[in-house]
């Protein structure tokens, strides 16, 4: 499972033969969309502390149709896809502290501390990118004509 950040980009290549007025409406078009992607993100994300959704980074433009969004913590993938028995590698495992002497945790309500936990199941896959971009989807024909308005 990769502990590197997230870069979503949307390339659309190169459009020489469109007319020129569709070439300048589609980066604009383009930065809409990217900009409600990464508003869904935000929204899609799990919240407990708010360090994933905060670390959900405005659309950084990295050429005239290309856009990238970048989520920063180092976690993520284990939320996308998930861990353990739900996960890729579809195996229990063991957690062990590594800062403390001990683990601390809530159960039920209740305060637990324990040496080491044997195989925990993991977590479930949250695929919050996936239903980010689901949402998304149906307001790109909305975003090119909003684009080409701004350019006639």
């Amino acid at each position: 499972m990769t502990r590197e950040p997230l870069y979503l980009e949307f390339d659309l290549g190169d459009l020489e033969r469109l007319p020129k007025v569709v070439q300048k409406a589609l980066p604009i078009a383009l930065e809409i969309v990217a900009i409600a992607l990464q508003s869904e993100m935000i929204f899609e994300a799990p919240a407990a502390t708010g360090r994933l959704r905060s670390s959900i980074n405005f659309p950084r433009q990295f050429g005239p149709l290309a856009f990238g969004i970048k989520v920063g913590a180092e976690y993520w993938a284990y939320v996308q896809f998930g861990t353990g028995l739900h996960g890729p590698e579809h195996r229990a495992y063991d957690i062990f502290p590594v800062n403390r002497k001990a683990l601390k945790f809530v159960v039920g309500g209740q305060t637990v501390f324990s040496k080491y936990v044997k195989d925990h199941p993991g977590m479930k896959p949250n695929p919050f990118v996936d239903r980010a971009i689901e949402n998304v989807e149906p307001k790109i024909p909305s975003a090119v004509s909003q684009a080409l308005a701004e350019v006639f």
